[in-house]
């Protein structure tokens, strides 16, 4: 309970825009419990191109910050909450349609929906994803982003406040990432470090997009 009401103060006090899964396409085991928590930055490839984006209303400038929350229900079907500045936070299903067992691949989709209250309206998002695991403690994955949210962007201009930021828009984005798991069992001056790492790099589907680049660690 404790982690699920830490994603709240993120929710309420700050804004940004998400472009981000950090999820492969497997659900984790029935009965087990999963949770995970990133940062996503937009990056540009120099300072004029991102000023120039300001000036025109079209710049991602704000980092992101999230995380989730997840129950195994069965081995094809997934489900939690989740929470980001820029989606709000609300309920979320990740459901398996095609297995590694069967196909050199997995194939899944993620979909949800949150309710953001600075911009007091309903954001949605649907992933498809394709993974495949490496080894027992290594996956690369990779798909692509739908969602409907508060634009941000339109904040540059006239120095609008971000906080009566109200317009919903679409957004989609193509994303590859991997995911790092370490052993359990390790010596005890590595238990600090994070159970989980993910990197992900996204290419928004707009003109003259940023790359963003993310990290997620699950503890």
């Amino acid at each position: 309970m404790k982690k699920v009401l830490l994603l709240v103060p993120f929710v309420l006090l700050l804004s940004g825009c998400f472009f981000g899964t950090f999820q492969t396409a497997r659900p984790i085991p029935p009965g087990s419990v999963d949770s995970g928590w990133f940062v996503n930055i937009p990056l540009y490839t120099n300072r004029e191109v991102r000023e120039k984006q300001k000036q025109a209303g079209t710049a991602f400038t704000i980092p992101n910050f999230g995380g989730h929350i997840s129950y195994g229900a069965s081995r094809r079907a997934e489900f939690g909450l989740y929470g980001s500045l820029g989606e709000g936070i609300g309920p979320f299903g990740k459901f398996l349609l095609l297995s590694e067992y069967s196909s050199p691949v997995s194939f899944g989709v993620i979909g949800g929906f949150a309710y953001h209250p600075l911009a007091q309206g309903i954001s949605w998002k649907l992933d498809l994803v394709l993974s495949h695991a490496l080894s027992p403690y290594s996956s690369i994955y990779g798909g692509f982003h739908y969602g409907y949210q508060p634009d941000y962007r339109t904040n540059v201009p006239g120095g609008k406040d971000i906080w009566s930021i109200s317009n919903f828009t679409d957004f989609q984005e193509l994303f590859v990432g991997v995911e790092l798991i370490r052993q359990r069992k390790v010596r005890k001056s590595l238990k600090r470090i994070p159970y989980s790492l993910t990197m992900e790099f996204g290419i928004p589907l707009v003109s003259q997009p940023a790359i963003f680049m993310g990290f997620q660690f699950k503890i």
